[in-house]
């Protein structure tokens, strides 16, 4: 994500939508900490300025210095 890899963030939200299934077979506590964090999650890997972030550095108009060869 620091990269600013798209999939990376799509990652993300599978990983913490996979324990969101499995906690739903334990105790109801599980299940809204987890949900609660894939919330958090989305909300912040989703917003506007985020999003902006995502599609400047893969199209290269971010501000981050240039990698050297």
């Amino acid at each position: 994500m620091l990269r600013g890899s798209g999939w990376a963030r799509w990652l993300t939200l599978i990983w913490i939508a996979y324990h969101v299934i499995l906690s739903s077979f334990h105790s109801f506590g599980k299940l809204a900490v987890h949900g609660i964090l894939f919330a958090v999650y989305a909300y912040f890997l989703f917003r506007p300025g985020v999003t902006k972030y995502f599609h400047d550095v893969k199209s290269g108009a971010g501000d981050k210095p240039s990698r050297l060869a």
